[in-house]
């Protein structure tokens, strides 16, 4: 159960830096579609790219395509470029709770393991103690071997345990460690949009 938890926040974390090409596209084509709205940049025709629907750009991009085939132009205010950018941050914070969540899953998946372990001790040694010969009729010999076989058992509650709190929290670290990575990469293509939203308002305040 802890390495399925941890094979599917894997996915999880994959597929949100997946999509983030479509970002990226959809950030080089605002970029582009504005090109000859500045004065002093050059207009450079490229092969079109098809991507679908960026979902860490949000409606944020939506609005501003929209205002733009519909009245050719954009109308942005600073604060209006504030406003987008908070809600792509409110975006970048979900993916990174869910990420918080699986690692401190992890964790409690690892300490469960650990009481079940202990717990499969627990009653194996109440088995051994049970079983046991305490009269003194039978052979030393005998009673020592079946107490060394008997304690096969509870080594292997002992071993669940550990083993369990082990990878538990081994793998709490690697989600936290991928999570900065994951969070790496939204920001970087936040930061690329918000610079892409405010020269969008510069030139709105130049004409």
């Amino acid at each position: 159960l802890i390495i399925f938890t941890f094979l599917l926040t894997i996915y999880i974390c994959a597929r949100n830096v997946w999509i983030l090409k479509d970002d990226n596209l959809a950030i080089a084509s605002l970029q582009s579609d504005f090109a000859e709205k500045r004065p002093d940049a050059s207009v450079v025709e490229t092969p079109a790219k098809i991507f679908k629907k960026p979902k860490l750009l949000g409606y944020g991009y939506r609005l501003v395509t929209e205002e733009l085939l519909s009245k050719k132009q954009t109308h942005l205010s600073t604060e209006t470029v504030h406003l987008l950018v908070k809600d792509v941050d409110q975006r970048i914070s979900d993916a990174k709770a869910t990420m918080g969540y699986f690692g401190g899953l992890l964790v409690f998946l690892g300490l469960l393991g650990a009481f079940i372990g202990l717990m499969k001790t627990v009653a194996s040694v109440g088995d051994l103690i049970g079983g046991m010969n305490v009269s003194g009729g039978g052979g030393g010999a005998d009673q020592f071997g079946k107490m060394i076989e008997g304690m096969k058992k509870p080594l292997n509650g002992m071993s669940t345990g550990f083993s369990s709190s082990l990878f538990g929290l081994l793998f709490s670290m690697c989600v936290g460690l991928i999570d900065r990575f994951m969070a790496a990469a939204m920001k970087a293509v936040r930061n690329e949009f918000e610079a892409c939203l405010m020269n969008l308002a510069q030139l709105e305040l130049v004409h």
